[in-house]
C-alpha cells in the first residue's frame, strides 16, 4: 500500500521538525511513498534541519496562499494511491503508517479513515480546552466499535482517486472537509462500518497534539 504524506509547515521550526520527524520515524515505511512537506514559512526563515532521506521532499514556497489549494496541488503530484495529511503541530504515533494502510486494504471502495486524537499537552489550560472543543469526536478511547460520523480535517487520509475526481475544485473542497466528505459519499465512495468514514482503531491514525 503506497501512502503519500502531506505536511504543510510554517514559521515554528521545531514543531514542523517534531511532526516529519514522527513520520520518516515510523517502524513501517515500507508503506511510505514519499513525504511532501510544503514549507510556506517567511523567506527569512531558517531552513528546516532535516536532510538524507530519500523519500523526504521539501519544496519552499514562501508566502500567504489558500491552504487548500496548496494540499490540492500536493495531491495532484502524489506517487501514492493514498493520500495521508498530518497537521505540523501534531506528531504520527507508532504504528499510525500501518493502521493507515491497514484500514484500507480491508476494501477498495473505503474512501477516507482516521484515528484517536490524543492531547500531548494534558492539564494545560489552553491544550485541553482545544481538545474538547476541537477533537473530542476523537479523543480516546477508540475501539474496533467506535463510530464517529466525520474524519478529522487535515489529519486523515483518503483514497487520492477519489479526491482527484473533485478537479479544479479541490482546492476549494479541502477547505471545507466535512462537504468534502459529505460530497464523496453523495458520489457513492463508501466508508468502513456501512455508511461512517471511521472505524475507531487506537493505532489507525493516532495524533498527539502539540
Amino acid at each position: 500500500m503506497a501512502i503519500s504524506v502531506i505536511i504543510l509547515a510554517g514559521d515554528r521550526r521545531q514543531r514542523a521538525e517534531r511532526a516529519i520527524s514522527s513520520v520518516l520515524g515510523q517502524a513501517e515505511l515500507a508503506e511510505l511513498a514519499e513525504l511532501t512537506v510544503i514549507d510556506l514559512a517567511a523567506a527569512a526563515s531558517p531552513a528546516l534541519k532535516l536532510a538524507g532521506y530519500d523519500l523526504l521532499q521539501i519544496r519552499r514556497e514562501p508566502g500567504l496562499r489558500s491552504l487548500g489549494h496548496v494540499r490540492a496541488e500536493a495531491v495532484a503530484a502524489a506517487r501514492g494511491e493514498i493520500v495521508a495529511f498530518l497537521e505540523e503541530h501534531a506528531v504520527a504515533a507508532p504504528g499510525w503508517l500501518a493502521g493507515i494502510a491497514a484500514v484500507f486494504r480491508e476494501s477498495d471502495r473505503c474512501g477516507a479513515v482516521c484515528g484517536e486524537v490524543r492531547n500531548a499537552n494534558p492539564g494545560s489550560a489552553v491544550s485541553d480546552a482545544i481538545a474538547i472543543m476541537n477533537y473530542s469526536r476523537w479523543l480516546p478511547p477508540l475501539t474496533a466499535d467506535s463510530n464517529v460520523d466525520i474524519v478529522v480535517g487535515h489529519n486523515c487520509a483518503y483514497r487520492k482517486a477519489a479526491l482527484r475526481e473533485f478537479g479544479p475544485d479541490l482546492g476549494l473542497m479541502l477547505e471545507a472537509e466535512p462537504l468534502l466528505q459529505a460530497e464523496l459519499r453523495n458520489r457513492g465512495v463508501t466508508w468502513p462500518d456501512g455508511g461512517l468514514p471511521v472505524r475507531g482503531r487506537p493505532r489507525a491514525a493516532g495524533l498527539g497534539r502539540m
